[in-house]
């Protein structure tokens, strides 16, 4: 069985996988590493060569079976000769989010079906962090909203005094 089979289930093209560990509490880490030939500037989308230190990052992502599974990965800083400095940009996770976008997605789509305290507790994360993805999600569903088929725009109930 190959080593990159992790890397083909997880459809994560950017890594390959170092080790995995099993930790108590049932917490399972990925250590992912990455070549410094296939880094690409996040803002000009360029091949970078040059790095500029970086740091180790543990990212949430989907549970492997009743385990909660974490990505370790060091993301590089990028020297890029359009751009100067840059954080690298990587696939499967956005900047400054601890969690990966499919994770993300799943917490979304839970928010959906329950309440984020419900959410936060079934994934055992803080409250805030769900509420914090669900609302990006909520902005990016409904941020554009086309009114040009609206005719009538209707008040349930009108108030006069506080209360």
């Amino acid at each position: 069985m190959p080593n990159n089979i992790i890397v083909d289930f997880l459809n994560l093209p950017q890594v390959q996988v170092k080790e995995t560990k099993a930790l108590p509490d049932k917490i399972c880490e990925i250590h992912l590493v990455q070549e410094r030939n296939q880094l690409i500037c996040s803002e000009c989308k360029n091949p970078v060569t040059g790095t500029y230190g970086g740091r180790q990052l543990r990212i949430r992502d989907l549970g492997i079976f009743e385990h909660k599974t974490y990505l370790v990965i060091y993301k590089f800083r990028i020297k890029c000769f359009l751009c100067g400095i840059k954080a690298q940009e990587l696939s499967f996770n956005e900047p400054y989010s601890r969690c990966t976008v499919r994770f993300e997605d799943y917490v979304a789509r839970l928010c959906r079906l329950m309440s984020v305290t419900a959410v936060a507790q079934l994934l055992e994360l803080d409250w805030k962090l769900v509420k914090r993805i669900d609302k990006k999600y909520l902005k990016k569903e409904f941020d554009k909203i086309d009114c040009r088929e609206l005719r009538f725009i209707a008040v349930d109930e009108v108030a006069s005094k506080k209360g």
